[in-house]
């Protein structure tokens, strides 16, 4: 475009101004149109920039900015002097803000040209100037040079994608039925949808993701094949779905689709197909390597018009029958249709509008999704509303606790007869119930009128449990220990679990000598039961065996190796020490002892031992007997004024482990007897007929 019959649209127009005045025109089957801005000459593109601005694109070189209702005299980009439009499908063709246009100043437009040679698409960057509402005509930085050999067929739409990449549309170089099959080559640009990074120093890049950046016999330019003339395509706002015009050789007109997040790589036929019809199969693959029309039109200047010009999915809160649907049009017969995606698949096609010959080359939206059109012929930009007031809101009532999936929702218009519903969980019913968190819609149809409203159901957020303390409790074998949830207030009740299994206890408070994992759960202020706690980890320590115990000397002694060993005489705690032994200093009685391992845990009580010998102040020594050295390694040795002794080697429970004879005062017992002894504490009892005394000794 501009199109097949821009020729007799378009002559005579002058570049002047029209008279101004608003004129609104009658409602049709869902839209109404006001013929908002005049005095634009052959608007070809409609963009905007994210603000409160909207950019019209002139044919002849110029954007336009419309702002407060108001068309600027000033223009944003002249570049006139730099644009072919002589040809009927020549000129300033497409206008796209960078997605950082606020940070960066860039724009992108597509024009014919002969300045880098003689009939050229050119594809330029352009930079904001410090004027926001002008851009620097000298910043201009060619990106993208493609020959035409033709003067129609240009394409011309360029458009950021929800990915950040620059898509182009580019014609099939032009003259009839594609005779050089531009639309087929691979290595050819032209009849192809492009996509590119702007990105880069110099002209542009190759995106990775491109679907033959990696297969020589395509160009890595290349999104998709089998264009004819992509006039006006579009991605949807809301999901990222690609729409595409192209304008049909003379037979059928189409509407392409291309799902968002779709790999690219499509073929769309031409020239094998004109819409789903063949047309010239010279040379084609099998059928199903293409990707056929979403809907076509047949190509009848008397009925629907000759060459389709692409439109928006309505995405504004002010169109609510139009919502969610493709708004298109024809330029030769002013006719507008709207597509609707059905559930299922397939589509429905509808005419909401009869721009009767008038020539609709383009549509646009502002930053609000509000839509408008441009109609060369009157130089005009014609701004679209819905004719339905049709406007709903929803009741909604969220989950009450975590996972009870009892949301509910209803409309006013729930309970009036005449009014359809369709919820997008597929119900039809005029309320829903049981819904679990999530996004919803429901659409209301009531006579011609449709609405569609979106509504959240939110999810309960219960408590979360705690407890007081430590994460990590050790207690010794027969002990206990009490757990204590955080106060959750009053009236709630109380859920104790041991490794995830349910315990019957319900209070705050849980005793417990059992080793495992314990959570506590509550019932929160809404009733509903809260998420566990973290674990608290209950170990079971293991006792001390029962201790042994005995005398030497003038001491009791018990085994060695414990942190702390307490004492017990008559039944009361005589006194605690550190080493494996006390002296018992002439008090006599029975004793016993209690050992105490570095983790705290206590032994079971040792056997009693009555002392009635009092001790002297030297534990290695009886009399005068003694032993050297004490701590023994490898050999004993006794120095004793008795002599026929018998000695035998005690444990400290008094178990025998050795025993023997000598008659001197002054023997040694070698290794043959202590090296049989593990380290630890021992006594040596000596006993020659009249007595016995003991000599405590320690094997190091």
């Amino acid at each position: 475009m501009i199109v097949k019959h821009l020729m007799k649209r378009i002559a005579g127009i002058a570049s002047g101004v029209l008279l101004a005045g608003i004129m609104c025109l009658s409602a049709q089957s869902g839209i109404r149109v006001e013929r908002w801005i005049n005095g634009v000459t052959i608007p070809v593109d409609i963009a905007h920039s994210g603000d409160d601005r909207l950019f019209v694109v002139e044919k002849p070189g110029r954007v336009r900015i419309i702002r407060n209702n108001t068309l600027l005299p000033n223009a944003f980009l002249d570049i006139r002097t730099k644009v072919r439009s002589s040809g009927n499908e020549q000129g300033l063709l497409g206008l796209a803000f960078h997605p950082q246009f606020r940070n960066n100043g860039l724009i992108y437009v597509n024009y014919t040209s002969d300045s880098l040679g003689p009939n050229n698409t050119l594809i330029e960057e352009y930079r904001l100037s410090n004027d926001t509402d002008y851009i620097d005509h000298q910043s201009g930085r060619v990106l993208l040079v493609i020959k035409q050999p033709f003067g129609n067929h240009n394409g011309g739409c360029l458009k950021f994608g929800p990915d950040g990449f620059l898509y182009i549309g580019m014609g099939d170089g032009g003259s009839a039925d594609d005779p050089n099959n531009n639309g087929q080559n691979k290595l050819a640009l032209l009849g192809k949808m492009l996509r590119i990074d702007v990105n880069a120093p110099k002209t542009y890049n190759i995106p990775p993701s491109n679907p033959f950046v990696n297969k020589t016999e395509y160009a890595p330019e290349i999104w998709a094949l089998g264009m004819r003339n992509p006039w006006r395509f579009s991605f949807d706002r809301l999901t990222g779905d690609l729409w595409i015009g192209d304008v049909g050789q003379g037979t059928w007109e189409e509407i392409d689709f291309e799902p968002a997040g779709d790999p690219g790589g499509r073929n769309y036929g031409w020239r094998c197909y004109e819409g789903n019809a063949n047309f010239n199969l010279a040379g084609c693959e099998p059928k199903e390597n293409y990707t056929f029309p979403i809907h076509e039109y047949l190509s009848d200047e008397r009925v629907n018009g000759c060459s389709v010009t692409g439109g928006f999915v309505c995405r504004g809160e002010d169109y609510p029958s139009l919502y969610g649907k493709y708004l298109y049009a024809d330029y030769c017969s002013g006719k507008m249709w709207t597509i609707e995606k059905l559930q299922g698949g397939g589509v429905s096609n509808a005419l909401v509008y009869d721009h009767t010959n008038n020539a609709v080359t383009t549509f646009g939206e502002d930053a609000q999704g509000n839509l408008y059109f441009a109609d060369a012929t009157a130089s005009a930009i014609f701004r679209i509303y819905d004719t339905c007031n049709l406007a709903v809101s929803v009741q909604t009532q969220d989950e009450s606790c975590p996972g009870y999936r009892d949301g509910s929702a209803k409309t006013e218009w729930s309970d009036q007869p005449g009014v359809l519903f369709e919820w997008s969980t597929g119900d039809t019913t005029g309320q829903l119930q049981g819904l679990a968190p999530g996004n919803y819609s429901v659409t209301i149809t009531r006579g011609l009128c449709r609405a569609t409203a979106q509504f959240e159901i939110s999810g309960a957020t219960p408590d979360t449990a705690c407890t007081e303390g430590f994460p990590s409790i050790s207690i010794c074998d027969g002990d206990s220990t009490t757990l204590v949830a955080c106060d959750a207030g009053t009236n709630r009740g109380y859920a104790w679990f041991r490794n995830n299994s349910l315990l019957p206890q319900t209070g705050r408070q849980l005793t417990t000598s059992d080793p495992g994992n314990y959570r506590i759960r509550w019932i929160d202020s809404s009733g509903c039961l809260s998420e566990p706690s973290g674990a608290v980890e209950v170990k079971r320590l293991p006792l001390p065996p029962k201790p042994g115990i005995g005398v030497v000397e003038d001491s009791v002694f018990s085994d060695p190796g414990y942190a702390l060993y307490r004492w017990i005489r008559f039944g009361q705690v005589h006194e605690e020490t550190i080493l494996p032994y006390v002296k018992v200093g002439g008090a006599d009685g029975y004793y016993s002892v209690l050992v105490i391992d570095s983790n705290g845990c206590t032994s079971p009580l040792s056997d009693s031992i009555y002392v009635v010998r009092p001790a002297s102040d030297n534990p290695e020594t009886e009399g005068s007997s003694r032993i050297i050295p004490n701590p023994v390694k490898d050999q004993l040795c006794i120095h004793t004024d008795l002599s026929l002794v018998n000695w035998e080697i005690l444990d400290l429970s008094g178990r025998s482990l050795s025993r023997g004879k000598f008659t001197s005062g002054n023997t040694c017992l070698g290794s043959e007897v202590i090296g049989l002894l593990a380290p630890g504490s021992y006594w040596l009892q000596l006993n020659n007929g009249k007595g016995s005394i003991h000599l405590a000794f320690t094997r190091s």
